[in-house]
């Protein structure tokens, strides 16, 4: 789902993500994702945290420049190949 802040943050912003339970069920890692958009129908990468192997770690983006379209919503990816994935985590977005 993604989120209406109903407008566009000229001046970019600042993300958070925490990864507190992995299971890679054979895959090798996962990649989390801040999209934005003008429209909410296309999105386009915003930021793109480090990839994570194992669980318990985090990791913060401040005050990236480029401006934030007015919708946001994240993404997360499997790499490789399995089965019997999951993954517990939270994204935070603070609009400059």
């Amino acid at each position: 789902d993604s989120q209406d802040f109903g407008a566009s943050s000229a001046l970019g912003g600042s993300s958070y993500m925490q990864c507190t339970a992995l299971t890679l069920g054979g895959f090798t890692s996962v990649t989390f994702k801040v999209r934005h958009s003008i429209d909410d129908v296309t999105y386009a990468d915003y930021i793109t945290f480090a990839t994570i192997t194992t669980a318990d770690v985090a990791e913060r983006v401040t005050s990236v420049a480029n401006p934030l379209n007015r919708h946001t919503a994240c993404s997360w990816d499997f790499v490789g190949a399995g089965a019997g994935q999951s993954v517990t985590f939270m994204i935070g977005l603070k609009r400059n």
